[in-house]
């Protein structure tokens, strides 16, 4: 996924759109689904799981205030 990353940033630039590509370190692919699942050993994973959320979080903070609606 990771090499896709170069063209679409140059892709959203070209056409005036904010991206911001996060990985986190040690992460699966698909880790916000398989970092509660049962026999899941990849301790990264809850790790990335745990920051992607607290950063989405965040974000929909950050929009609603952008917008003028309360926290």
């Amino acid at each position: 996924m990771n090499g896709t990353v170069p063209a679409t940033a140059d892709a959203m630039k070209a056409a005036g759109k904010f991206y911001d590509p996060v990985t986190y370190e040690g992460a699966d692919h698909g880790f916000m689904r398989v970092a509660g699942e049962l026999g899941n050993t990849n301790p990264g994973n809850k790790t990335a799981r745990d920051q992607a959320f607290a950063r989405l979080v965040l974000l929909l903070s950050e929009m609603g205030r952008t917008k003028g609606r309360p926290q």
